[in-house]
Parts: C-alpha cells; sequence; structure tokens
C-alpha cells in the first residue's frame, strides 16, 4: 500500500510540476547573489528563464513505473495463488495418507473383513484381502511421504 501512495504522490506533483516550471526568473539583490524562483520580488530587475514545458520525459517514466507495478502486482497474485494451491494439494494428500492408513491398520488388525459389492455385503477372499492391503500400502507410499515431506 506504501507503494500505491507514493506513486499517486508522484502522479500528483509531475502532473503540477511541469505548469509549475513553466516560468522561472532570475535576478540579482542588493549584496550581488543570483536568486531563482518562480515569484520574483517586487522592485528588482528580473529575467525571465524559459524552461520546458512538455513532461512527455516525466510522463514516460511515471507510465513505465506504473507498468513496473502492475507487473508487480501480477507477480505476486500469481504467486499467492500458485501458494494456495500447494498448500491444497498438501492437504488433501494428508487427508488421503490418513484414511489410507486407517485403511491398512482396519485390514490388518482384524480377521475377517465384509466389504460392500454392489448392492450388499460379503466377506473378502484372501486374495482380496492381501490385494486391499497392497493398495493400502501403496497408498500410503504415495501420499504419505510427500505429506510427511511437506510438514515443517
Amino acid at each position: 500500500m506504501p507503494a500505491c501512495a507514493a506513486l499517486w504522490f508522484t502522479i500528483l506533483f509531475l502532473g503540477g510540476h511541469g505548469q509549475a516550471l513553466a516560468a522561472a526568473y532570475s535576478w540579482v539583490d542588493d549584496q550581488g547573489s543570483v536568486h531563482y524562483g518562480q515569484t520574483p520580488p517586487g522592485g528588482v530587475v528580473t529575467r525571465r528563464i524559459e524552461t520546458p514545458t512538455d513532461t512527455g520525459a516525466a510522463d514516460t517514466e511515471l507510465q513505465e513505473r506504473i507498468d513496473q507495478m502492475e507487473e508487480r502486482r501480477a507477480v505476486e497474485k500469481a504467486q499467492a495463488a500458485q501458494r494456495t494451491e500447494h498448500e491444497r494439494q498438501a492437504q488433501t494428500r494428508a487427508r488421503n495418507c490418513s484414511a489410507a492408513r486407517r485403511n491398512l491398520d482396519r485390514l490388518q488388525g482384524r480377521g475377517r473383513i465384509k466389504a460392500r459389492m454392489g448392492d450388499g455385503y460379503r466377506y473378502l477372499t484372501d486374495q482380496e484381502h492381501d490385494e486391499a492391503i497392497t493398495r493400502a500400502r501403496t497408498q500410503i507410499g504415495t501420499y504419505c511421504q510427500t505429506a510427511d515431506r511437506a510438514r515443517p
């Protein structure tokens, strides 16, 4: 936010600055010192100094700063979106890891497992039970290692 306030100050300052520089004067005081200013004192001989009124260079510089600021904002927004997506993925991996560990505990901690198959329930065969354990271990390997590494 301070960069935005500084930018608006610059816009206001440069916006009026080109007109303020349209006329400048020089004069010599009683001690012989030369002075410069936009409003000469009365009763002295002044010399008008023509100054450039074209603020094209200032406008170009200002536009470059605005473009740079907008580019920085776009980069920061993209980085924030990327961080949010990484956090969401880490949370999903952590949930999947927890579910896979619970499944493995249930599969290994009980005798026979009753599973829902189609419209009803039936007991898993020994082969289906072993395949379910293998699937749970594979899921743990996939989700838990990356979830554990993502933790601080």
